[in-house]
């Protein structure tokens, strides 16, 4: 496990300092947990950040009622041919932009429980890898994470930006490799990176019957949850942006005797993921955004958002608080009253 160093002064437009909210925050809350067990879902941690008084809160822009971009990712090759595909270069550029624009990854997981701990004036994103390719996390014969892979591009930009911290959700079928490597799962799970379901086949579930839908989905849960001692699965993608036409058999089910409940389910839109605190948040159809070659999907949203930034999820600093502009009450959803602080 790592700890990361703490990372930025954020200085406020017109002379305000914002006192050391960000440089604190990235250093208390970032020592390296499994994601996806039960023990370290992403969940806030107390910190002692500063509280943003009403005027550094405008500044900032704070709107935790806003939007947050899912990016949804395949394949990783030095020379894209399909759809579905993006080179290492073409990734690493983008981890760039999102760092420079001022996101911060968080996991599938922690979007739907609304377990979101970043710095004021910090947005979330979420980094998705579906259909457990062999370029998205793979491990060099001495142990250590392949540096060519996905999760090894994160790592090294992670050292790279301290305050970036690298996670990301794959959602994982039972057969390609290297995902059939246990090692390559623990690696994910002690590295802070969610394990979640993406169906055993990669099956479209708008084609079976309900025993085959809780089959496909009970059988990948039973498999990760048995491959990963500790782990529990809390998260799910339907292959092919695909739901069953028993959608209830998405949050729970059972197979061979065995029960399954999910607390997510994720898609594939054109759109950003509404703030999970929003009237509009669905928590078992959040969105997803496609990406790869000739694909415009991801970086579409990114600029639509930085158009309108009063568009985006900006975080206060506090993961007790649930901040927004007062002319924003009517989009929360009142299940998070108590932790409402409008200005």
């Amino acid at each position: 496990m790592r700890t990361k160093a703490s990372a930025l002064a954020a200085l406020l437009t017109a002379g305000l300092v914002l006192t050391a909210c960000a440089d604190d925050a990235d250093s208390d809350s970032d020592a390296r947990t499994p994601a996806g067990s039960t023990t370290a879902s992403a969940a806030p941690t107390a910190s002692a950040r500063p509280t943003p008084d009403a005027a550094q809160l405008a500044t900032l822009g704070v709107n935790e009622l806003g939007a947050i971009p899912v990016f949804m990712y395949h394949q990783l090759v030095e020379k894209p041919r399909r759809i579905y595909d993006m080179s290492p270069a073409a990734f690493r550029e983008q981890l760039q932009t999102l760092y420079d624009a001022g996101y911060r990854p968080i996991t599938a997981a922690a979007l739907a429980a609304g377990e979101i701990d970043l710095p004021a004036g910090r947005h979330p994103v979420v980094l998705t890898f579906d259909d457990s390719t062999w370029d998205q996390a793979r491990l060099l014969p001495d142990g250590t994470i392949d540096p060519k892979s996905a999760a090894g591009i994160l790592e090294a930009f992670e050292r790279e930006h301290p305050d970036f911290r690298a996670t990301a959700t794959f959602f994982v079928n039972s057969t390609p490799e290297p995902f059939t490597d246990r090692r390559v799962l623990t690696w994910l799970a002690e590295n802070g990176y969610e394990i979640a379901a993406h169906t055993w086949s990669h099956a479209d579930l708008g084609k079976l019957d309900d025993a085959g839908v809780q089959a496909e989905i009970g059988r990948d849960v039973a498999w990760l949850e048995e491959a990963v001692p500790g782990l529990t699965v809390r998260t799910l993608a339907v292959p092919f942006g695909v739901h069953p036409r028993n959608r209830e058999l998405l949050r729970a089910g059972t197979f061979e005797g065995v029960p399954y409940r999910l607390e997510a389910v994720f898609g594939v839109s054109e759109i950003a993921s509404p703030s999970p605190y929003s009237l509009r948040f669905d928590l078992f159809d959040i969105p997803r955004l496609d990406t790869g070659l000739g694909v415009r999907d991801a970086q579409d949203a990114l600029e639509r958002l930085a158009a309108d930034p009063t568009l985006r999820y900006t975080s206060d600093g506090d993961p007790e608080r649930i901040t927004f502009p007062a002319d924003r009450a009517d989009r929360l959803n009142p299940d998070f009253a108590d932790r409402a602080q409008p200005y």
